[in-house]
């Protein structure tokens, strides 16, 4: 497979950036590039690659511009009325933010992130806020 494909779970390839879905989760736009279940192959800047299980949807809310200068990703969890967002900086000198929506408690939106990760350093602090105060951070480009 090439850096340019990206496997998803039904054999199937598509090339990456393409999107598998656009969903609305309390009424923020949100691209859907790999699948629960799907397997997302990764390489940093130093060459290293790997693969991991998505076990939640994951993608990035359309037409806003985070901290590293590409649009904000996110994870989506299984509950669609959840009141508060998880905003997950990333530690290793990562300046890179992933939003945890749907999920119920802090806890299990770390432990969501966490299940993304094999270098368990890449958790840096997390911010707990409602939902509300979220949208009205979130600025659209």
């Amino acid at each position: 497979m090439l850096s340019s494909e990206v496997g998803i779970s039904n054999g199937q390839i598509r090339k990456k950036g393409e999107l598998l879905e656009r969903i609305m989760y309390q009424n923020i736009p949100i691209a859907i590039e790999n699948d629960e279940g799907s397997i997302r192959k990764w390489k940093n800047e130093k060459g290293e690659s790997g693969k991991v299980q998505i076990f939640y949807k994951y993608g990035f809310i359309e037409g806003t511009k985070g901290v590293d200068n590409e649009e904000i990703d996110c994870f989506i969890g299984h509950n669609p009325y959840a009141p508060n967002v998880y905003v997950i900086r990333l530690g290793k000198d990562d300046f890179e933010e992933k939003i945890m929506f749907g999920f119920d408690s802090q806890e299990s939106a770390r432990d969501a992130f966490l299940a993304h990760y094999q270098d368990q350093e890449y958790l840096g602090e997390i911010i707990e806020m409602p939902m509300w105060l979220y949208k009205d951070t979130l600025e659209f480009r």
